[in-house]
């Protein structure tokens, strides 16, 4: 008894290459992934797949947004001490005098 059944649906990371080696073409044997790559999978895959179905480009312009706003906010934040770093050094200056 053979039972078929689409191998990216079990595991995404199965290609057509290792069904015919055996062998994995993917470097992480352990089974690990990075957290961004599942959230893109999670993002991205259709529905019966697991996913929500909002396809490559959506869910890149999502992490394209995503990157944007924390580097903008890191970008604010640093500015921010900075300026409050050269206020308390000429208050210092100020005093000192």
């Amino acid at each position: 008894l053979v039972v078929l059944t689409d191998h990216r649906t079990v595991a995404p990371h199965v290609n057509d290459t290792t069904l015919r080696t055996g062998k994995s073409t993917t470097p992480r044997d352990s089974g690990t992934r990075p957290l961004g790559a599942s959230m893109g999978d999670l993002l991205s895959q259709a529905p019966a797949d697991g996913g929500l179905g909002l396809g490559t480009t959506v869910t890149s312009v999502i992490f394209l947004g995503i990157i944007i706003g924390v580097a903008t906010y890191l970008g604010i934040k640093v500015g921010r001490q900075r300026r409050v770093a050269a206020s308390a050094e000429q208050d210092a200056v100020l005093a000192a005098a």
